[in-house]
């Protein structure tokens, strides 16, 4: 194998040339590439870590409201059951005060009634001794008779009571 100088120091030269018009002339272009491309990354690679700090205190904010919900819901019950227990204290209340009232309206009620059946019973107890004094009368009958009249009457009343 022989070595070829003439072209191989073409070929150092050409090398050489173009090295250094892209040293020249594609080194800043590449670099500023290069450079606006790691501040990008950088940019994303802070923003990021700002949006995992973020998400972070979020997360934290929630985590303390999951915490206090538990106390809020029991506050919740514990005020819910109370009121409850106003509320049937309260029905109770007016339920008594409202058989209070039905039990006097029933008493009042029951009176009047009773002293309507006792005037109408005086009534006719008044009626029959009319009648049996009219029977006297008109029959003249004498004191058996009357006795049996007054027997009649008597039960007949009883029947009636």
């Amino acid at each position: 194998m022989t070595i070829d100088f003439p072209v191989l120091i073409m070929r150092w030269l050409n090398f050489a040339i173009m090295a250094g018009l892209i040293l020249k002339f594609g080194w800043k272009p590449f670099t500023s590439l290069l450079d606006n491309f790691s501040d990008e990354s950088q940019d994303n690679i802070n923003e990021a870590l700002s949006s995992k700090q973020k998400s972070q205190d979020v997360l934290a904010i929630n985590q303390k409201k999951i915490d206090n919900s538990d106390k809020e819901v029991a506050d919740i019950l514990a005020q819910a059951e109370k009121k409850s227990e106003e509320v049937a204290i309260s029905i109770a209340d007016e339920t008594e005060r409202e058989l209070l009232h039905l039990k006097e309206h029933s008493k009042a009620e029951i009176k009047y009634i009773s002293y309507e059946a006792k005037a109408l019973i005086q009534k006719e107890f008044s009626e029959q001794a009319v009648n049996i004094s009219r029977e006297h009368i008109i029959k003249n009958i004498n004191k058996t008779d009357y006795k049996k009249f007054n027997k009649n009457f008597i039960s007949m009343i009883k029947e009636k009571t």
